[in-house]
């Protein structure tokens, strides 16, 4: 079943609250497995904003014990509108990573040829070479943006999950600077994000692009309505607002 909305999770009702208010979401580093795409690199760090595409009586089986019990969901028509993408899912033997590691290397391989030629040159760069270096510069940044709509197909049998039933989409700033990383460790990515993350992209959002606000328990309806109240908007858009809250629990008891 495909659903209408597109859900993101967080682990508390403060992170949930600054969102809330701010109206927008903050992306940050997740590191991805690229084993397979590059010769000596394993890790990639990348800028996103991940999403689920699933029926919201469904956002409680295993998804919330994962990524958190508070959330929002987007209608898909935002998501759509705003460049947000369904991602790719890669196997073990998929063909996709020799695809991406030949690219990889010609690049390279030609990178390599360029320098030769200009080192040969003594009044520098010669007017072609220059051209076909930043045209080479250009697709090496296009193919690490697109990495980061990959995803290796994986079951946790830690977490009880599937990833793939998540039906991630992922939102991937056109301005995003890529690292690789050493390891895909929580550490790791946790150093990545206070390192390098000190100008972070934003996804932007109204009151009209909601359609849920999701809360762990039954209980904290009453402590979102409280948080709504306490925001600098008006009292239409509060309203609106407080329209669009449930709660798991309830949730679990209608399915």
């Amino acid at each position: 079943m495909i659903a209408g909305s597109l859900f993101h999770f967080t682990n508390d009702l403060q992170t949930l609250q600054i969102i809330l208010e701010s109206q927008r979401l903050r992306a940050s580093y997740n590191i991805e497995d690229i084993r397979g795409f590059y010769p000596d690199e394993q890790f990639l760090a990348i800028p996103m904003v991940c999403f689920c595409d699933i029926p919201l009586k469904n956002v409680s089986d295993n998804h919330t014990e994962i990524y958190g019990g508070f959330g929002l969901g987007f209608k898909k028509v935002w998501g759509i509108k705003n460049g947000i993408n369904p991602i790719m899912y890669r196997t073990d033997n998929s063909l996709i990573a020799p695809y991406i590691e030949t690219l990889t290397e010609e690049t390279t391989s030609i990178f390599h040829e360029i320098e030769k030629l200009n080192e040969m040159q003594e009044s520098g760069y010669l007017p072609e070479a220059e051209n076909i270096y930043f045209s080479l510069q250009k697709i090496k940044t296009s193919q690490r943006n697109l990495i980061g709509f990959i995803k290796k197909y994986e079951v946790s049998a830690a977490k009880k999950a599937n990833y793939y039933l998540e039906r991630e989409w992922r939102w991937v700033p056109s301005s995003t600077s890529n690292k690789f990383s050493p390891s895909n460790s929580k550490k790791t990515r946790d150093e990545i994000n206070k390192k390098y993350h000190l100008d972070p992209d934003f996804l932007n959002f109204t009151v009209d692009d909601l359609r849920y606000i999701i809360v762990e328990k039954n209980s904290d309806i009453v402590k979102a309505i409280r948080l709504i109240g306490s925001f600098s908007i008006s009292e239409v858009e509060k309203g609106r607002l407080i329209q669009k809250i449930i709660d798991i629990e309830s949730i679990n008891q209608d399915m």
